[in-house]
This record gives C-alpha cells, sequence and structure tokens, in this order.
C-alpha cells in the first residue's frame, strides 16, 4: 500500500492500487452464504443507486399522472361526461406520494448512505479473508 508522502507525490498511482485491491476484495467476496451482509449491502446500495439515477423519469411520471388524475376530477365535477372512478380517488394519493417521494426522499445523500455501509461491510470481510 502506498505511503501518505506516496500517495502525495502520485496520487493516479495510489489509486490504481487502491482501485486494485477493491476489485480483489468484490471478487473474493462474491459468496453469499460467506458474505451475506456485504451481499445485501451491495443490493440495498445498487436499488437506491438505480432508484436514483431513474429520479428525473420517476418525477415526471407521478406529476403527470397527478395532473391527469386531478383534470379528470375536475371535467367530471364541471361536466359530468367521465365517471369519477375508485382509480381516481385511490391514484391521485398514491400518485402524490410518489412524487413527494421522488423529491424529497430519493436524494443524493440517500444514496450515498448506503454506499458507505456497503463499502464498511466490504472492508470488514477483509478480516474473513
Amino acid at each position: 500500500m502506498p505511503s501518505p508522502e506516496e500517495e502525495f507525490k502520485n496520487p493516479e498511482a495510489a489509486d490504481e492500487v487502491y482501485d486494485s485491491c477493491l476489485s480483489f476484495i468484490r471478487e473474493k467476496t462474491r459468496n453469499k452464504k460467506r458474505f451475506g451482509l456485504v451481499f445485501e449491502e451491495n443490493c440495498n446500495y445498487g436499488f437506491r443507486r438505480n432508484l436514483w439515477g431513474m429520479k428525473p423519469i420517476g418525477i415526471s411520471l407521478s406529476a403527470l399522472s397527478t395532473l391527469a388524475i386531478v383534470i379528470l376530477i375536475l371535467k367530471n365535477l364541471f361536466s359530468k361526461e367521465i365517471p369519477i372512478t375508485p382509480f381516481m380517488i385511490g391514484g391521485g394519493p398514491i400518485n402524490l406520494l410518489f412524487l413527494f417521494g421522488w423529491l424529497f426522499w430519493f436524494k443524493k445523500e440517500w444514496v450515498k448512505t448506503a454506499a458507505e455501509t456497503y463499502a464498511e461491510a466490504l472492508l470488514g470481510a477483509c478480516d474473513q479473508l
């Protein structure tokens, strides 16, 4: 492993050493039974990262769905052309809940927490290697 002085002199080379070590640890901890915590934390991190990546699409779909339901309900109130269905009554609040989730819950910090927990589990597995 690079010393602090070596890392300061050549951070790119030090990063290559760290990347190589982490690749080695990841490959050696693929056994789900032996390293169950590493597997679970990797899944949790991947799930959160993927949701965060889908955030723009999720916000758009939730907002458009909520708006569509509101328009249908308003159209019914003024013209009675479209009947209000249980889907409209239940779907509106559910879509709104998803919209708030996309806006306020799925954040970079939420993903970072899972990434750090996965990193701790991965490095903690070194004792078993």
